[in-house]
């Protein structure tokens, strides 16, 4: 479980992204390893200009998702596409045959399983969030892996999100974000955090954060008893990229 939350200002052309810091194990029972994760990275060259981040199994055994997902986007960067949707396509297509390589040379010992996913998710083992701009053209699609562990092949589910308007874009915990920013009535314990009094979109977005990593909502929502630890955000505009509030390493 990982909380991201994501904004983007159509008039100024402008992302900010907020992550969580924690991490957790991969195997059962899952226990947290640290608070002071990096989970938010850029690329930028001539045509791309991205930010990603990960949630669910960014590693397993000692493959790294996120490096091997930073050397396809540097790689494929370099090389020509129609538009930023193909280049998302590529990046993640080239990720599945990495994982399934891995897979045959004993690199991935096992494909780990989660057993509180929904039954239509069933097989998922992370969500890698791309956005920014290619081409000067802004961009959001959130990349699922899945296992099939009868063919033994990964697959990727699509989701693209609309950037028509200025908006928040909350993935974690979704009761809470149907607190903050939808029509549930909000537990008095997370009033505090509620987008009406953010005062701009970094704390809007900061504060989603701050509220599923509150020790109350581990009774709202168990899951978001792995979210918490330092969180780190950034802006991503036309200009570039640039931290607004930097990882623990950093």
């Amino acid at each position: 479980m990982t909380a991201i939350a994501v904004s983007f200002d159509p008039l100024e052309k402008r992302f900010e992204i907020a992550a969580d810091g924690r991490c957790a194990t991969s195997t059962q029972p899952i226990q947290v390893k640290i608070d002071t994760e990096q989970k938010i990275f850029n690329t930028q060259n001539r045509s791309v200009n991205v930010a990603y981040a990960m949630a669910g199994f960014a590693r397993i055994g000692s493959f790294e998702m996120i490096a091997e997902v930073q050397k396809q986007i540097e790689i494929l960067s370099k090389r020509q596409f129609s538009d930023g949707y193909e280049f998302c396509e590529k990046v993640c297509f080239n990720m599945t045959k990495v994982l399934e390589k891995a897979l045959r040379d004993g690199n991935i010992p096992a494909i780990p399983v989660s057993t509180e996913l929904p039954p239509e998710e069933a097989g998922r083992i992370c969500r890698i969030f791309l956005l920014g701009f290619f081409q000067e053209n802004p961009l959001f699609r959130i990349a699922s892996f899945y296992y099939d562990n009868g063919t033994h092949c990964f697959r990727v589910g699509w989701q693209n999100l609309e950037l028509l308007q200025h908006c928040v874009f909350p993935f974690g915990s979704d009761r809470i974000a149907s607190m903050l920013f939808g029509t549930a009535t909000i537990d008095p314990r997370l009033a505090e955090y509620a987008q009406s009094k953010a005062p701009d979109t970094l704390t809007a977005i900061t504060n989603y954060i701050r509220a599923c990593s509150h020790p109350a909502a581990v009774e709202l929502d168990p899951w978001c008893r792995m979210i918490g630890g330092h969180i780190h955000a950034a802006e991503l505009s036309e200009n570039g990229f640039r931290w607004l509030i930097p990882p623990a390493a950093l």
